[in-house]
This record gives C-alpha cells, sequence and structure tokens, in this order.
C-alpha cells in the first residue's frame, strides 16, 4: 500500500488533498445553511439583500455546497487518485467555476458592507 501512494506524483497528491478539504468544509458549510437557511449561525445575513436571483434564504446555496463543493470534488478526487483523464478536465473546471463563486461572493459582500455604511 505504501508503495502505492508513493508512486503518485506530487501534483496529484496536492490536488486530491485539495479537492478533499474543499469537499469536507462544504458539506460542513452546507449542512450548517440547511440547519439555519437565514445564515444568521454563521454571520452572514447581511449579504441577504445584495444576492443575485432575489434568494429569500441560503437553503439553495447550502444545496450547491454540498453538491457541487461537496460531491463533485470527491468523484474528481478518486478519479485522478486512479489516472482518469476526465479528472483533470473536471478540476480544472470546478477551479473555474469556484473562482466565478468566490468572485460573486466578493461582490455580494462589497455590495452589503456599501449599503451598510451608507445606511
Amino acid at each position: 500500500m505504501l508503495r502505492l501512494i508513493s508512486k503518485r506524483p506530487i501534483s496529484i497528491k496536492i490536488t486530491v488533498a485539495s479537492l478533499l478539504l474543499l469537499a469536507f468544509t462544504s458539506i460542513g458549510g452546507g449542512r450548517i445553511l440547511l440547519d439555519d437557511p437565514s445564515g444568521s449561525s454563521m454571520g452572514i445575513q447581511s449579504m441577504m439583500p445584495s444576492m443575485p436571483l432575489n434568494l429569500h434564504d441560503f437553503f439553495l446555496v447550502g444545496v450547491w455546497l454540498i453538491a457541487v463543493y461537496g460531491a463533485v470534488p470527491i468523484i474528481l478526487a478518486v478519479g485522478l487518485w486512479f489516472g482518469k483523464k476526465w479528472a483533470w478536465l473536471g478540476a480544472l473546471g470546478l477551479g473555474a467555476v469556484l473562482v466565478t463563486w468566490i468572485l460573486g461572493e466578493d461582490t455580494c459582500s462589497i455590495r452589503s458592507d456599501s449599503q451598510s455604511f451608507i445606511h
């Protein structure tokens, strides 16, 4: 077993570890948002007015976190570990989606901060 792990390039080990970290933290955060869709337990309820799609709570965000950032990275990590070519493309695509998500989150955060500063 040790020989199987040591044969993997360091790039695969780092990518798999990053994907699994993303998965576990997203599942945890998504579960919190499903338990408390208002976002008050995470202190993010101030972002609600600036959210796109006119969402009334964070329930759909919690579902997204669990489904897309929770399950997909686990599938990709397994694919990378076993040398599947599609997993590299999937990891790249997931990275692009994650960067877009973070930029959108940052935009919502800036809007909510400026609104609370003005009012």
